[in-house]
């Protein structure tokens, strides 16, 4: 059919009436009504189950990581919250320096204690006070003269309330003729003595894991340092597992010198590996995650030479959950 200047049909004069009303109809039909509404009824029952998923998600589950000191407030009482943290890791030790015969290196430092989901219940609507406490300083090789390196420092608590979470202890200096042992970890496991692993703790609490002990410095000429112990992480039933927790490596045997102690691992972190005697000796290792230990110091493998600085510990956290 025809149309004029507008688009409007121009029916033909000599066309069958009838035949004429269906094409204007069919030239100016719209969708059906019913099909119209379905179509916008599927839309709108698709963007209410969009926004009820994030309101699901919105009121089920909430998240506030503490990586530094602060205050949590809650959003309702009573409340049920569940924590988890992890406690800084202790320092590994400085290695010594020595005018004649062989030098010490240093212990490993111990990993912090942690807690995996652990309740908390909140009674008040009073903030809650969250500490991160300061990583385990390295300990500083003794440069200069003979003498002893220091000593690695404490890791400090992550604390929630009354939740303690304890840090691990710093590695011990290496001496001019001695190395350090390693440091106790938060949570109890026992730092190695010269030359030995340390300790990995031996019996889990629910949601709480200790870490593991540092690791000693070599005893002699050509001794390897001491692993560090590893976490037992654990089921919220207080079983045992395992898990990329482990102690930092030994640090391996070179003749005529003294490996430093491994730091022990965390829940959340492996520990620092032990450094080899050396010419020139290497500081500690880096460790990984949060709350592991630091590696001590190699010792030199030439005479009158400065000994090696530790490594720093872990960093500690706190991470609060709760449902809406």
């Amino acid at each position: 059919m025809a149309t004029d200047r507008y688009g409007y049909p121009i029916p033909d004069a000599e066309a069958d009436p009838a035949s004429v009303q269906a094409e204007v109809w069919q030239a100016f039909r719209l969708p059906p009504i019913d099909l119209a509404v379905q179509e916008l009824q599927e839309k709108l029952r698709q963007a209410q189950n969009e926004l009820i998923d994030e309101k699901d998600v919105a009121r089920h589950r909430r998240v506030q990581v503490f990586l530094a000191s602060g205050t949590f407030t809650p959003i309702r009482t009573p409340q049920l919250i569940y924590i988890t943290g992890q406690a800084a890791g202790g320092g590994g030790g400085g290695a010594g320096r020595a005018a004649a015969g062989i030098p010490g290196a240093g212990g490993g430092g111990g990993a912090g204690e942690a807690v995996f989901r652990q309740p908390y219940y909140l009674a008040t609507s009073a903030p809650v006070t969250v500490t991160i406490g300061a990583v385990g300083a390295a300990g500083v090789g003794r440069t200069g003269s003979a003498g002893s390196g220091t000593d690695g420092g404490t890791g400090g608590d992550a604390v929630f309330g009354g939740l303690t979470l304890v840090g691990g202890v710093g590695g011990a200096l290496g001496t001019s003729g001695i190395s350090g042992v390693g440091g106790a970890s938060g949570g109890g496991s026992a730092g190695g003595a010269l030359g030995a692993a340390g300790s990995s703790p031996t019996i889990a609490f629910t949601n709480y894991a200790a870490g593991g002990g540092g690791g000693g410095g070599a005893t002699g000429s050509g001794a390897p340092g001491g692993a560090g112990g590893s976490a037992h992480p654990v089921t919220p039933t207080g079983a045992l597992t395992t898990g990329n927790n482990q102690g930092g490596a030994a640090g391996a045997l070179v003749v005529g010198g003294r490996a430093s102690g491994a730091g022990g691992g965390s829940l959340f972190g492996v520990g620092s590996a032990g450094q080899a005697a050396a010419a020139s000796p290497t500081a500690g290792a880096a460790n990984y995650g949060y709350g592991a230990g630091g590696g001590g110091g190699g010792a030199s493998t030439a005479v009158d030479t400065n000994g090696a600085d530790g490594s720093a510990g872990g960093a500690g956290l706190i991470i609060v959950e709760w449902e809406e």
